[in-house]
């Protein structure tokens, strides 16, 4: 619900699809497994309860390297980088350990048959 990271995750999502990549991929690695002829023997959701500082401290050295990509620099005006730049800047300061996005995280247990 922070429109900071809303907007760094909306950067995020257009350059990973750019190159063939997937943001969510966790929705996906059971199918991927299965494609690959293991067996998916548990599949679950736990929620990581990361706060929005802890978020930004990761996501701010990142988006100093992807800013450089040509397709950022072809979607996104310098201005806008440096404001999302700034944003993150503020929530890593943060200290009140709010968490206003869903942290999930999907862990696959699978074996090969036989």
């Amino acid at each position: 619900s922070d429109p900071v990271l809303s907007r760094y995750y909306e950067l995020i999502e257009g350059l990973q699809r750019h190159h063939g990549q997937r943001m969510y991929v966790g929705a996906h690695l059971e199918g991927y497994l299965e494609e690959a002829g293991f067996e998916v023997l548990t599949s679950e959701i736990h929620q990581a309860g990361i706060s929005a500082a802890a978020m930004a401290s990761l996501h701010r050295p990142n988006l100093e390297n992807v800013r450089r990509d040509p397709w950022v620099l072809e979607h996104f005006e310098a201005s806008i980088l440096d404001e999302l730049a700034e944003g993150l800047t503020r929530l890593e300061a943060r200290r009140d350990n709010r968490t206003p996005i869903d942290n999930s995280l999907r862990q696959i247990i699978a074996r090969r048959p036989g």
